[in-house]
């Protein structure tokens, strides 16, 4: 597997406040690691305090922090400029000064939720993020961003500076040559060696959510909280809704149509899960059983199934099911529902919460969702 550093396009992304240093010290940490990631690109987000604040200070011509560690430390061309300085917008589009509200923080949200996606869209890309800067809630919504977006290739950091260094407003990177600063301590002043601090990058572990990602949040514009909502239908319990009208069930958030006998016997073991009986026991394999037609029957009757069935496999069906018809319809079903998810992402694990599932010497099936989960939202729409 490629290593990030190993990649042709790579991307450092950060949020900062007030303290722009951070993207310096971070740059300079990543170039002296074991295996050097060097940035093709930078990226930050912030306020329009703290854009204006990263402008002034790591690319304005008189000061150009930024430029001036690429040269000492011969960096090459790393592509970052005033247009990759990113500011939180409100809902007109205005630069939000600060983050203080709960609307503040769902903006921030939403904003860093999407150029994480954005940026992980493309497999041929390493992105490095770095949470040392900017509100609290602007790293966490970063880090966590890269949670749910995040690849292999994909890294988190936290940047960490030695002594008072990091008080000090005139400390980006420790220089290579000896350089005198002036460091404020509280009412004392001190006057420390830029030489001599010590930058280190401290990686954090994250949770790869990725793979339990919808495609339609992976591919399209979703916010913080749909993105969440869908990782958590994953590791929630297992719901069902189940439309007999359009002939729809929806699993794990998707909707998706199922053929009429396959929907019919989902209806049945919903049907009885709901009535809170035990589980129902399979017909015998080759003795037709009237009390299994009658039920299945019902359903196939109900909201023009019917209809949608051919006639010899009604008419045979109404006869009575044996167990050689329905082992081969629970296969097919299993199939349908397994095949619609797979189409989605949905990881085998949570597949299986929905299938029909037997146990005992002569086994009873059952649906293994709870009652309080399961919804026939025909029966709703009817009320």
């Amino acid at each position: 597997m490629k290593q990030p550093h190993e990649y042709k396009r790579r991307i450092l992304l950060t949020v900062t406040g007030m303290s722009p240093q951070v993207v310096t010290e971070t740059i300079y940490g990543l170039a002296h690691q074991e295996q050097p990631f060097i940035p093709t690109e930078v990226h930050l987000i912030s306020t329009s305090l703290g854009a204006e604040q990263a402008r002034n200070t790591l690319l304005a011509e008189n000061t150009n922090w930024f430029q001036r560690l690429c040269q000492d430390y011969e960096l090459g061309d790393i592509d970052f400029k005033s247009e990759h300085i990113y500011v939180v917008p409100d809902h007109e589009g205005v630069p939000l000064a600060d983050i203080r509200s709960q609307d503040d923080n769902s903006l921030a949200a939403d904003f860093i939720t999407n150029m994480v996606r954005e940026f992980t869209l493309d497999d041929d890309t390493a992105v490095h993020v770095s949470i040392a800067g900017g509100r609290k809630t602007m790293g966490f919504f970063l880090g966590y961003a890269l949670s749910l977006y995040g690849r292999a290739q994909d890294r988190l950091s936290h940047v960490l500076v030695s002594g008072n260094y990091e008080s000090s407003k005139e400390f980006f990177y420790p220089s290579k040559e000896p350089e005198t600063i002036e460091v404020k301590v509280g009412n004392n002043t001190l006057y420390l060696n830029r030489k001599d601090a010590v930058v280190t990058l401290a990686d954090i572990p994250f949770v790869r959510m990725r793979v339990g990602m919808p495609s339609q949040l992976l591919e399209g514009s979703a916010s913080y909280g749909e993105s969440v909502a869908a990782i958590n239908i994953w590791y929630g319990p297992a719901h069902i809704s189940i439309d007999r009208l359009n002939h729809l069930v929806k699993m794990a958030g998707f909707t998706f149509p199922l053929p009429p006998v396959e929907l019919a016997l989902l209806c049945t073991f919903a049907e009885h899960r709901l009535s809170g009986e035990e589980p129902l026991r399979a017909p015998n394999k080759d003795v037709p059983d009237l009390e299994w037609s009658s039920r299945f029957m019902a359903e196939i009757n109900k909201n023009s199934l019917q209809a949608k069935v051919h006639d010899g496999t009604y008419e045979a069906y109404a006869k009575g099911m044996s167990g050689s018809d329905f082992s081969p319809m629970k296969t097919k079903l299993h199939k349908s529902i397994k095949k619609a998810l797979k189409a989605n992402l949905v990881p085998d694990y949570v597949s299986d919460q929905y299938l029909i599932t037997g146990s005992g010497k002569s086994p009873r099936f059952s649906l293994l969702v709870e009652p309080e989960n399961i919804e026939f939202t025909d029966l709703v729409k009817n009320k």
